[in-house]
This record gives structure tokens, C-alpha cells and sequence, in this order.
């Protein structure tokens, strides 16, 4: 259950950073 919850948020965490070096082009 961690390792699924501690992947989750990883996921979450790269869709945001993924959508500020977008909009930092």
C-alpha cells in the first residue's frame, strides 16, 4: 500500500513539474 501511495504522488509530482517547465517556455 505505501509503495501504491508513494507512487501516486510521485506521478502527481511529475504532471505538475512537467506543466511548469511547460509554461516556463
Amino acid at each position: 500500500m505505501k509503495k501504491k501511495i508513494r507512487n501516486k504522488s510521485e506521478k502527481i509530482f511529475s504532471k505538475i513539474e512537467c506543466r511548469l517547465i511547460l509554461q516556463e517556455l
